[in-house]
């Protein structure tokens, strides 16, 4: 659902009668102030984005774009369109889901998070069962932005068997893996992804907790109510320098 970027500005019809020598550049004068006010609009939501999240990768602090309504790029071939504050389309797999609205759109509206692509394909494999869901656990081997790891992953998935496509088989040789090795286990009622670890793999450490449901996110991130309010307290003022601009060209 995105930002719709529209705007009356009173008494400018006056001013198209008055100002014959700019009246054809309306148009492009207000669509011009538009972009200007959305720009700060959608840097005002990235600034949102870096203070509400922890150790954001650059995908998610890059994720807000000011666009055309059908999320092309805007210039002169847009004026007088429709204009729109949302999020890019970053798209990851086949299934044709928007990776950043998957992310953000949690923190955005409140609510459920969507499943993983890692979830899903152990839901199909079925390890995972029907509405459950991984939490990482305090111990699990995260990045810097506070993700498991592709290759860790891949790692994960590829011990507990679900990770075969037709003419590969990315199965690890567990005989050859060394000590380390994943499974999924429910010690003392904890279910889990669980890690084998030490001398001869005697110890274990919980990767990841299997829940039931969703976790659950609050709105966090006030992306309609931010990117509104920055954008009306702009407009007029980017009317007036995109205005005056068009006017010294006169001069």
């Amino acid at each position: 659902m995105p930002i719709e970027l529209s705007v009356n500005l009173k008494g400018v019809k006056q001013l198209r009668g008055v100002l014959t020598g700019l009246s054809k550049k309306m148009p492009e004068i207000e669509h011009f102030a538009l972009i200007n006010a959305g720009e700060k609009a959608k840097d005002a939501i990235t600034g949102q984005i870096i203070g509400v999240f922890d150790r954001p990768t650059s995908k998610i602090i890059k994720a807000v774009r000011i666009s055309d309504s059908l999320g092309g790029k805007v210039g002169r071939r847009t004026i007088g369109k429709p204009l729109k504050i949302w999020l890019k389309d970053v798209y990851t797999d086949k299934s044709g889901e928007n990776m950043l609205e998957r992310v953000l759109s949690p923190h955005i509206f409140g609510g459920r998070r969507a499943a993983k692509p890692s979830e899903l394909r152990l839901r199909r494999a079925g390890i995972l069962r029907s509405g459950e869901f991984l939490v990482p656990s305090r111990s699990a081997p995260l990045n810097r932005y506070g993700n498991i790891t592709g290759g860790e992953m891949t790692r994960i998935l590829s011990d507990l068997k679900s990770f075969t496509e037709a003419g590969f088989n990315a199965n690890r040789n567990l005989q050859k893996a060394g000590k380390d090795r994943y499974f999924v286990a429910s010690p003392r009622g904890t279910r889990g992804i669980y890690k084998a670890v030490g001398a001869g793999g005697r110890g274990i450490s919980l990767v990841f907790l299997i829940v039931k449901g969703a976790p659950t996110y609050r709105k966090s991130l006030r992306f309609f109510e931010t990117g509104a309010s920055v954008f009306t307290n702009n407009i007029y003022r980017e009317f007036d320098r995109v205005f005056n601009r068009y006017v010294s060209k006169l001069n």
